[in-house]
């Protein structure tokens, strides 16, 4: 397989616009395969009707697990999709060959889906001599686009134009759901004076009558507040956020008063190539009871420290951006050695330096792989992916050629390919099969 261009995507094999299957046409006697099992839409389990699951993606993965009597031979799945419940167009099929028994998956490929349609999907698997009987009828919603945010916040225990309640003592904030298809929203995500992003915030389911929420909340201090909330739809999806600034009553022994929360800036601009450094100066804006700042890139852990170079002052710290490109954000706070000031951030941008990148994922969750090694041959190149699944190979590591792909982690091993890469650069996602651990299969 030949692959040009900024995505590809390894699972799919062929995809071809067809017809739907029909239970009855294919045969169950003699040692025809058996019908798939462990059928998933993107990773969720099969369902259809009211339960069907929504799926965030107009190009999402079909996997079955496949066997046949006696086992020890290849087989082949033909995955078939077509609309229903008056969504217009997108039929097709798409074929995944591997081993006896395995889990086989398929993207359904790019531009056949619509957003907001409905289909339902089926399998059968192919020995060489016969087929097997479809499998069970899954459906599935595609929802790629995020929800409204919600209309808006409000409350009357604290309200936006004067210091109300105290540290400890509980308000009631009521979420109005968004004006255009309120429906879609199943909770919201909220945080309070927090770096968090929506995707780990904590939740609230919304009213299943009128598709708003009401959070109750005990303010752990004293001042200025901001809670921020976002709508979450069926396929996890969320919207931008509304926010609620409040006051709150500082208590009879009010809580000691917090550092200025720093600014960040970039004295070399904000923009890196991929594996170089970020200047980053942090300044506590003339607040003389900093002693330190406490930061970090990407996410709100805060695990590196720097000193200011004198009371009040600031601290320019050399920030490594690590090898994955786009958009991320440093966070910051400033500390009196007892109490952190709130925590600010700032974007940079990663600039691509890529020759080829991508995730390694587990066929069998679909959630990623650390750890697992990546090499290119011919050349030997090789890699480790990072938490995230993630790999990449630089164009001052690799020359532009044809590669083949080989994934291992814990045992398995796996080939794909060869792909074409270039000064373009390429990104794809590589499955482990656990089933064919101690294997090299050509996908």
């Amino acid at each position: 397989m030949r692959v040009r261009g900024r995505w590809a995507v390894a699972a799919v094999l062929a995809a071809a616009v067809s017809g739907w299957p029909t239970p009855a046409s294919a045969g169950t006697s003699g040692t025809t395969p058996v019908r798939p099992g462990e059928p998933g839409s993107n990773g969720r389990a099969c369902a259809a009707g009211a339960d069907r699951p929504s799926v965030p993606t107009r190009t999402p993965v079909l996997a079955v697990r496949q066997s046949a009597p006696g086992g020890g031979q290849n087989l082949t799945t033909t995955f078939a999709w077509w609309p229903i419940d008056g969504t217009s167009g997108g039929a097709g099929q798409a074929s995944r060959s591997a081993g006896n028994p395995a889990l086989v998956a398929v993207e359904v490929p790019e531009g056949l889906l619509a957003d907001g349609g409905t289909y339902a999907w089926r399998a059968r698997t192919f020995d060489g001599t016969r087929h097997g009987p479809w499998s069970g009828r899954c459906e599935f919603a595609v929802d790629a686009t995020a929800p409204q945010p919600p209309a808006g916040v409000t409350s009357t225990d604290y309200p936006a134009d004067a210091p109300a309640g105290g540290v400890g003592v509980p308000g009631r904030f009521v979420i109005s759901p968004p004006e255009l298809r309120p429906d879609e929203v199943v909770a919201y995500a909220w945080t309070l004076d927090s770096g968090v992003g929506p995707a780990g915030a904590a939740t609230v389911p919304a009213d299943a009558g009128t598709q708003g929420a009401t959070l109750t909340i005990a303010p752990s201090r004293d001042g200025i507040l901001t809670l921020r909330v976002w709508s979450k739809d069926r396929a996890g999806l969320f919207s931008t956020p509304v926010t609620w600034t409040f006051r709150v009553k500082a208590a009879g022994n009010p809580q000691p008063a917090r550092p200025l929360t720093p600014t960040i800036s970039f004295p070399d601009g904000n923009t890196v190539e991929q594996g170089g450094t970020l200047s980053v100066r942090l300044d506590a804006e003339g607040d003389k009871s900093v002693t330190q700042f406490r930061y970090s890139v990407g996410a709100p852990t805060l695990n590196l420290t720097a000193a200011p170079n004198e009371p009040g002052g600031y601290a320019v710290v050399q920030v490594p951006v690590g090898n994955v490109p786009g958009s991320r954000s440093v966070y910051a706070v400033a500390s009196d050695g007892a109490i952190d000031s709130l925590l600010t951030a700032a974007g940079i941008q990663v600039r691509n330096l890529t020759l080829l990148n991508g995730r390694v994922l587990d066929i069998t969750t679909f959630l990623p792989v650390p750890d697992a090694t990546v090499r290119l041959e011919p050349g030997g190149f090789q890699t480790t992916t990072n938490a995230e699944g993630e790999f990449s190979f630089l164009t001052s590591e690799v020359p532009p050629g044809l590669y083949t792909v080989i994934t291992s982690h814990g045992g398995c091993s796996r080939e794909e390919g060869p792909y074409e890469v270039d000064g373009q650069g390429l990104t794809i996602d590589l499955l482990l099969v656990p089933d064919q651990c101690g294997q090299a299969t050509n996908g």
